[in-house]
């Protein structure tokens, strides 16, 4: 009997990964943005470290939605968690009509 695939339970190990690079990424930008504003901290060398965070966020960012654009696995599984979605909104608008 062949095996069976089951996108519920199928992870997409990769997109994790690329999931923690961008939001550490952005943890890091902000940690550095609200510093900056407690200590008053100005200048072009604070300027040019945000904007290096600022754009190690954007490539993250642009990575996992690449990933998303690509990947069969991730496709495939937001289309059953969209399907989903439209279920529970189906059957929480029908018992509101009963």
């Amino acid at each position: 009997m062949g095996r069976q695939f089951s996108v519920g339970t199928a992870t997409c190990t990769q997109r994790e990964k690329l999931e923690a690079e961008c939001h550490k990424a952005l943890e890091i930008w902000n940690e550095y943005r609200a510093e900056s504003v407690r200590s008053c901290l100005g200048g072009r060398k604070a300027d040019q470290r945000f904007l290096q965070l600022q754009a190690k966020y954007a490539r993250a960012y642009t990575m996992l939605q690449n990933h998303f654009q690509n990947c069969m696995l991730c496709m495939l599984a937001s289309v059953k968690e969209r399907d989903s979605e439209k279920n529970s909104e189906t059957r929480s608008a029908k018992e509101q009509h009963v």
